[in-house]
């Protein structure tokens, strides 16, 4: 796959990364609105902990706006969990 086809990649820690395809997209929002839920947090209140905009934030968890790098590296830092893996730990949800 060419890196045109990638919209961004996530830099892990161990030196691994996740490539963020357009399929991906969706399964991103819908991890982090899943996380956010569970630690009992609005989206006001995790954008305030990520210093990202309320606005991103719900495009992202409806599947409309590709998240960044930076941001899922916020959101993740944010929700103390990372949001990729937790993609993988649940692919369909």
């Amino acid at each position: 796959m060419s890196r045109r086809a990638y919209l961004d990649v996530v830099h892990h820690p161990d030196g691994s990364w996740t490539p963020l395809t357009n399929e991906f997209m969706p399964a991103v929002g819908k991890c982090v609105a899943r996380a956010r839920w569970e630690r009992g947090l609005s989206q006001e209140a995790l954008a305030r902990r990520a210093n990202v905009s309320v606005w991103l934030l719900r495009k992202v968890e409806q599947g409309v706006r590709a998240p960044t790098e930076h941001f899922v590296e916020a959101v993740s830092e944010a929700l103390k969990v990372d949001v990729l893996a937790l993609c993988h730990r649940y692919p369909h949800q």
